[in-house]
């Protein structure tokens, strides 16, 4: 094949990157095909997952499960998103990625299908593994579509496209409602399962790319690192997600996990410095630089948290659900599509530390003004605030992966899977951090402030007192249910301060990333003029 698909194209149309297909010339009906097919599968590629974390509880209820139970389910997709990369990269570069596509979404599809015939929970995580496998190679192969239909000029900008629909699935899965959602024994749920694969292959036979110029790549070292790095990953994932459920000083388990996953990742890290050709290049992965730019994209997947733990938390805690988010949700959905648009049409190298910064600060300016809001807030009352954190999630997420892409061109194709697996390790353990942060730290302040609460309500105080005989007559007037009743208020309002303490948390992030990509790119700045000074 590759032989093949040289004697067809000409040397310009061959891919700035190993694994991705050549870029001939195409005309106009192809494009929008190709476009269309792009921004499908990137939606589709994280959709499925969105709705089953969306809605975890009423999802495990069908199941009979506890949340904490169901919770593998996201350890499933996450783990396996966030390591497939390890082995999907290489069989794009060796068969080619449509093909290797084709291979995931039918393993997906028929994932789906025993989810639909078997229903249970082994089948459900079943699907959510194989739903994680594909998510990586979808969101590539959707960059790979709208770039073929893209001017060589514009080519970058298929990679901040892409990547923002992929967030545009988290917002847009809360606007199915949850009942829809959790039918039958979550059956809706086996249904878009299994719609998914079938809705993107129907696609990629009706639009396929270009071929992709293969080789052989693979090595034999490469299934002890896989055997290494993917558990490790997968239980470091388990212990992100389980940890604040089961609380981490609770459940010794939890600890066994964290013993068992620091050796394996320790170990596959050291086999993959000691190969003469690794798929990891440590040393490259641990220069200042991108040590810098995994830090921010990390922190900044940490702030982004503030929206679906922390403002929906908050508003869960008024004693709202999630059908009830749905106008909420739709203007965040607007704000990431404008974020997408900024982004393309303000793309350019030296805009990329303006982008990331300006995403940094509207986010942390969201989660200060959310600070100031209390029992009584409302989905209306967040709506400018989630809208910038929208609109901050799509500035950056593009820019920042562009960066780590300049960083590859500069130093080598063969830095690539290294790249990837930095991203992919930021966005999917970056977004496990952030919500074992925030919800972790919204725990404890909430615990703090009920004791500073608890501290303020003894019965002995003529305000305490005139309180719960306000709250008795309408408890069957006794004067236990209504102190009762002041104190279930009374936690009520210690959970809430809680998350206005997260939020604040969440500025102080937003702010400290902001600095680290100001700082790197001020001494860069100054470093390129001072080189421009002595060539001078």
């Amino acid at each position: 094949m590759a032989a093949a698909a040289r004697s067809e194209f000409a040397a310009s149309e061959r891919p700035a990157m190993p694994g991705g297909p050549y870029t001939p010339s195409h005309p106009t009906s192809r494009k929008i095909g190709y476009v269309v097919t792009g921004l499908t599968i990137a939606l589709l590629s994280t959709f499925a997952n969105a709705l089953v974390s969306d809605n975890l509880a009423a999802v495990a209820g069908e199941y009979g499960l506890y949340s904490a139970e169901a919770s593998w389910l996201l350890v499933g997709y996450t783990g396996m998103s966030a390591s497939a990369s390890l082995f999907v990269i290489k069989g794009r570069q060796q068969f080619g990625i449509a093909r290797i596509m084709t291979v995931l979404l039918v393993c997906y599809a028929l994932a789906a299908l025993l989810e639909i015939v078997f229903p249970s929970f082994a089948t459900a995580l079943l699907a959510r593994c194989t739903n994680g496998t594909v998510t990586s190679t979808g969101v590539a192969m959707g960059v790979y579509y709208v770039l073929e239909a893209l001017p060589p000029a514009k080519r970058p900008a298929s990679i901040p496209i892409i990547l923002g629909c992929a967030q545009i699935s988290a917002p847009l899965a809360r606007l199915v409602p949850v009942d829809l959602i959790t039918s039958n024994g979550n059956h809706a749920v086996g249904l878009i399962d299994l719609a998914i694969p079938l809705i993107e292959l129907t696609l990629i036979i009706a639009w396929p790319l270009p071929p992709t110029p293969t080789s052989k790549v693979f090595e034999p070292l490469d299934a002890l690192m896989l055997g290494l790095l993917l558990p490790g990953l997968v239980l470091l994932v388990a212990v992100l997600t389980l940890g604040r459920i089961h609380w981490w000083s609770d459940t010794p388990w939890i600890g066994w996990l964290l013993v068992f996953a620091v050796p394996l990742l320790a170990l596959g890290a050291i086999v993959e410095f000691s190969r003469t050709r690794p798929a990891l290049y440590v040393g490259w992965m641990s220069q200042a630089d991108i040590l810098r730019f995994a830090a921010v994209a990390f922190f900044e997947r940490i702030a982004v948290a503030e929206q679906g733990y922390g403002a929906v938390g908050l508003l869960s805690a008024a004693g709202l659900d999630n059908d009830q988010f749905h106008g909420l949700f739709v203007v965040v959905i607007l704000a990431m599509i404008a974020g997408i648009g900024v982004v393309v049409v303000t793309l350019g190298q030296k805009m990329i530390a303006i982008q990331i910064i300006g995403a940094m600060l509207l986010i942390g300016a969201a989660g200060w003004i959310d600070s100031f809001s209390n029992g009584l807030t409302r989905g209306r009352d967040l709506v400018f605030t989630q809208a910038m954190i929208g609109f901050g999630t799509t500035l950056f997420v593009g820019p920042a992966l562009l960066y780590g892409i300049l960083r590859v061109m500069q130093s080598g194709p063969r830095y690539l899977l290294s790249l990837v697996m930095v991203f992919s390790f930021t966005q999917n353990v970056g977004s496990l951090t952030g919500s074992a942060l925030l919800s972790s730290y919204q725990y404890e302040q909430a615990r703090m402030h009920a004791r500073v609460i608890d501290d303020s309500l003894s019965a002995d105080r003529p305000e305490v007192a005139g309180r719960i005989a306000a709250l008795a007559p309408s408890h069957s007037a006794t004067s236990t249910l209504g102190a009762n009743a002041l104190a279930s208020s009374a936690a009520g309002q210690a959970n809430i301060l809680g998350f206005l303490d997260t939020f604040r948390l969440v500025t102080v992030i937003s702010l400290v990333g902001a600095i680290v990509v100001a700082g790197a790119a001020l001494r860069a700045a100054i470093t390129r003029r001072s080189k421009e000074r002595h060539a001078g």
